[in-house]
């Protein structure tokens, strides 16, 4: 009988680690980026993709999380964002609105459809790239995690 051979087992086992582990370490990086965010994710686990991708995008729109945030970290689900659609408590700039809908998505795909994010500047569009790959769970190749580049 000739020896068992690991190496297919193990290149398998290594295979699967990577992707998790990449998402890991990137997940650390956009917590160290943005403290508010790294504040919120920590409420939920990090395979719940939809808690970590809503809260990306409402952590990077600091109108957005003045206003959402206290409801956001208090009672624990994104419904302040599904909520502020609804019933708005004030009034919000195109891009703020995108925001709202984009983390609300996220959250329950079924309340609204935001469309993609075509007329918003490029830093908004980056952070819903980046929750794209949160929701995902997936790293992305190219990160951008760099907060200041608006």
């Amino acid at each position: 009988m000739p020896p068992h051979d690991e190496h297919p087992v193990n290149g398998r086992t290594a295979q699967a680690y990577g992707p998790a582990r990449r998402f890991s370490l990137w997940l650390e990086q956009l917590r160290a980026c943005d403290l508010s965010f790294a504040e919120a994710s920590t409420l939920h686990p990090d395979d719940m993709g939809e808690w970590q991708a809503g809260v990306y995008l409402l952590t990077g729109c600091e109108l957005v999380w003045l206003e959402l945030g206290g409801r956001v970290l208090g009672e624990r689900p994104l419904q302040a964002a599904v909520d502020e659609i609804d019933q708005p408590r004030c009034w919000w700039s195109s891009s703020e609105e995108a925001t709202i809908r984009w983390a609300a998505h996220f959250w329950d795909p079924s309340h609204s459809g935001p469309g993609f994010p075509s007329q918003v500047g490029h830093f908004h569009f980056r952070r819903w790239v980046n929750a794209c790959h949160l929701y995902k769970r997936t790293a992305p190749t190219l990160t951008t995690t760099n907060r200041s580049a608006r």
